[in-house]
């Protein structure tokens, strides 16, 4: 074994080394971040699906931010623990469950792998690092239960480069087990095997990110240790477990533009690292032009890793969607005649939806009547009402009422940012006055100055009825 950091009889310089990458880790986390008891809690995102707001995609320079669009993850839920963790990552891989009753072979089953870098937080190839986040079905007691294996083909012709493990101390020196866990990144060709960063990143004297009794992990390497460059930048990945000297689970197709990452969560993560406060709503920006570039659907899911939840509570995926993967459709409150005045008895609704017929909520929309001639008002009086749609997509207008003006005209419903518009089709009717104009001024003579100042007192509402002949 070379040790890539550090020699393993003097181990702790590698916690203190780790935390050098980051001159604002003490800083930024002392006070905040200390070991804390086992606890549970029951943090999740407030919507499984999100919308981002509309924006210009400009092309995408290596650190530039000008394509990319920030959107807040809100989070609801009590926590028992004090300081509670959760790490974000880009999502890379899905596994189904398997049917077994045996603990230890549940705590190899693969549930999600996530990925992410913090390029954009570093500014620096050389120096930045990427975060696997494992989520697995069932906790284990000790990482020291399981292995976990991440392959990696660096060149993408289809034979694995790297094997990136997660591994104690004691058994990466040939030793016995230790409570103390690195990721041991392996060259499958020339089998040299360097140490790289601590399981979870953060050393325990500064976080309690709760690597026993638990069913996620993050498996850190850097740059460097791959041997990933500008230049070749994107790998593919699959990931492996091994349980009782058999094979756990394994799910691979998984593959990641290191230099064009779709979702940045480090550079508002805690120093730089993929890790935030739990119960507070995570910021984080996505790239359309990296999610092009990349032939990835159009949209993205950070996939939260929960630390200090309860079982089965610890990892969740949140859509966040880019506008041209959205479409809106009328709902309800189309072809609704009313009379002049009065309100329409239906409220104008959309719904914003996935291709796939997902509802998705958070995307704004914005109603709009014509400024003249026939149309009506909202509760506001303005002919415009903005909303967002809720968690099933439904975004609904406030109480909308005629004008005094007779005829049809249409009311505009439009989301930011997604393409097409939906046309509400509304009548204002005229409501018949059964009575003809006599003399009203008294000039002897039913004229038009009569029917002047009958319109004039009915105060517009309508006009007349057809007078019978010789009225």
């Amino acid at each position: 074994l070379i040790l890539g950091r550090s020699s393993l009889w003097l181990f702790h310089q590698l916690l203190a080394i780790e935390s050098d990458l980051r001159t604002s880790v003490r800083s930024a986390t002392e006070g905040f971040l200390k070991q804390a008891g086992i606890a549970t809690s029951s943090q999740h995102a407030d919507a499984a699906h999100l919308a981002l707001p509309g924006s210009p995609f400009n092309s995408l320079s290596l650190f530039g931010q000008d394509d990319r669009i920030s959107v807040s993850i809100p989070v609801s839920g009590e926590s028992a623990h004090s300081q509670p963790l959760v790490s974000v990552f880009e999502f890379g891989l899905e596994s189904l469950p398997h049917d077994s009753s045996d603990f230890l072979e549940a705590a190899a089953d693969i549930l999600w792998l996530g990925i992410t870098t913090d390029l954009h937080f570093v500014q620096a190839f050389s120096e930045a690092h990427l975060y696997f986040g494992l989520a697995t079905r069932q906790e284990w007691t000790t990482p020291n239960s399981l292995d976990v294996d991440i392959l990696i083909d660096t060149d993408q012709d289809g034979t694995d480069d790297y094997r990136l493990s997660a591994s104690n101390s004691g058994t990466a020196a040939g030793g016995n087990n230790t409570d103390t866990f690195i990721t041991i990144v392996a060259n499958l060709e020339t089998k040299e095997r360097v140490s790289d960063s601590l399981v979870n990143v953060l050393p325990p004297d500064q976080a309690d990110t709760k690597l026993f009794n638990n069913n996620v992990m993050i498996l850190p390497v850097s740059y460097g240790s791959l041997g990933l460059s500008v230049e070749s930048a994107r790998f593919d990945y699959e990931v492996r477990t091994i349980v009782k000297d058999s094979l756990g689970d394994e799910i691979g197709g998984g593959s990641f533009d290191a230099a064009n990452p779709v979702i940045d969560v480090t550079s508002t993560g805690l120093s730089g690292f993929p890790f935030h406060a739990d119960g507070n709503p995570i910021q984080v920006s996505v790239s359309a032009a990296a999610a092009v570039a990349a032939s990835a659907p159009a949209s993205a899911a950070p996939l939260r890793l929960h630390h200090s939840n309860a079982d089965s509570e610890r990892a969740e995926v949140v859509s966040l969607h880019l506008p041209a993967d959205l479409e809106i459709a009328r709902f309800g409150g189309d072809l609704q005649p009313v009379e002049i005045g009065s309100d329409f008895s239906s409220p104008l609704q959309v719904k914003a939806t996935e291709r796939n017929g997902q509802g998705v909520g958070a995307v704004e929309v914005t109603f709009s009547a014509p400024l003249s001639g026939a149309s009506g008002t909202f509760a506001d009086g303005s002919v415009l009402f903005s909303t967002v749609t809720s968690g099933d997509g439904l975004a609904t207008s406030s109480r909308f009422t005629a004008n005094l003006l007779p005829g049809s005209f249409q009311v505009i419903a439009a989301g930011a940012g997604v393409p097409g518009q939906i046309e509400f089709e509304l009548t204002n009717d005229p409501a018949l006055v059964p009575v003809c104009p006599g003399d009203i001024n008294g000039d002897q003579a039913r004229d038009i100055l009569d029917l002047i100042l009958m319109l004039r007192d009915i105060s517009g509402k309508a006009p007349l009825a057809k007078c019978p002949v010789g009225s």
